[in-house]
């Protein structure tokens, strides 16, 4: 699997990659990359606003997010839990040195603090590599930089493994924390399996119609129109009535910033009107004239998120700049 979850938040909506939200909003004013970072704020209730983000339960893993804050802290408080379910085994705190603290079990204890401070009103990079055993083992990296160690007991009960990663804003100060670029890794496969190390997560939308376009656009005109907007609405869309047909859409090229690719994530927010089929989503990115199709994908009644990783060119190798800004995006309909 080795990429896990990879969310920029330009869809400033939630449901990518899973995430839920209680009253965090998707900001321009302050983003790491892209055109939206995901924004908490907080008043005189504790986590009055937060994020959690759903993955496969993973035992090890590596967890990155660009960081902002605008606020200094008041006192020590709660900001990021791993957790099992609701069971929380392991999180973060922020102090009122604005140093970010390792703690085991529901904050049951402290075992290791950050050596330097976050910056306040400037991005950073912080990264977390977690090991959850009883001899496992918890890394903070910040800017690259190591931070805090702990080697030790990271199972405070009998869950060996984390499914929900937890961010909030505690502080009642008022002000504001900024997300972007959230990465998870696990420790499996040739890439993507230790530190993320700053990569960033763009938003390519599609940006033309290719050869072959089999759906049906809703208003009729151009089909990749119905489909490029931010965020994703219910008032033009592409649809189908019958399985295995096929819409090609080109896409937009990459920043002139990006050096390389790291993964890909191919996105789709869709629905089934029924049970009858189609009732599930291909995607698949047509690369140097060949056709790859990443299986199929479940929908739900109701508008959600579905999305297909592919840590490598599934031609084989790595991806290059030139794939990706001469590919493009695939939707097939599917039984």
């Amino acid at each position: 699997m080795a990429l896990v979850k990879a969310i920029s938040f330009d869809w400033a909506k939630a449901g990518e990659g899973g995430i839920t939200v209680s009253g965090a909003a998707f900001s321009t004013t302050q983003k790491r990359t892209g055109t939206h970072a995901l924004r908490l704020w907080s008043n005189s209730v504790p986590f009055y606003q937060n994020g959690q983000i759903p993955f496969p339960e993973l035992s090890e893993f590596y967890v990155q997010f660009g960081f902002y804050l605008d606020t200094n802290v008041q006192g020590t408080v709660e900001f990021l839990r791993w957790r099992k379910g609701t069971t929380t085994l392991g999180g973060l705190k922020l102090n009122g040195a604005r140093k970010l603290e390792i703690w085991t079990g529901n904050f049951a204890s402290l075992v290791a603090t950050a050596a330097d401070p976050l910056p306040l009103n400037n991005w950073c990079v912080v990264e977390l590599h977690v090991k959850i055993a009883d001899a496992g083992g918890i890394t903070l990296r910040q800017d690259f930089i190591e931070q805090a160690v702990f080697t030790g007991d990271t199972k405070p009960g009998t869950d060996t493994g984390a499914d929900v990663i937890w961010i909030g804003n505690a502080w009642n100060s008022g002000g504001y924390v900024y997300i972007d670029d959230f990465i998870i890794h696990d420790t499996t496969g040739a890439v993507n399996n230790s530190w993320p190390r700053g990569a960033k997560c763009y938003l390519i939308k599609p940006n033309s119609d290719g050869a072959v376009l089999q759906w049906t656009p809703t208003p009729i005109g151009a089909h990749y129109a119905a489909v490029d907007e931010v965020p994703p609405s219910a008032a033009d869309y592409l649809q189908t009535i019958l399985a295995d047909k096929v819409d090609e859409l080109g896409l937009e090229d990459l920043p002139a910033e990006a050096l390389s690719v790291k993964g890909v994530v191919l996105q789709a927010w869709a629905f089934k009107g029924s049970a009858i089929s189609p009732t599930q989503v291909e995607l698949g990115l047509k690369l140097g004239g060949m056709d790859y199709l990443g299986g199929d994908l479940a929908l739900g009644t109701s508008e959600g998120w579905v999305g297909k990783v592919w840590n490598q060119h599934p031609g084989g190798g790595s991806f290059s700049i030139n794939d990706i800004n001469n590919a493009q995006l695939l939707l097939k309909s599917r039984v």
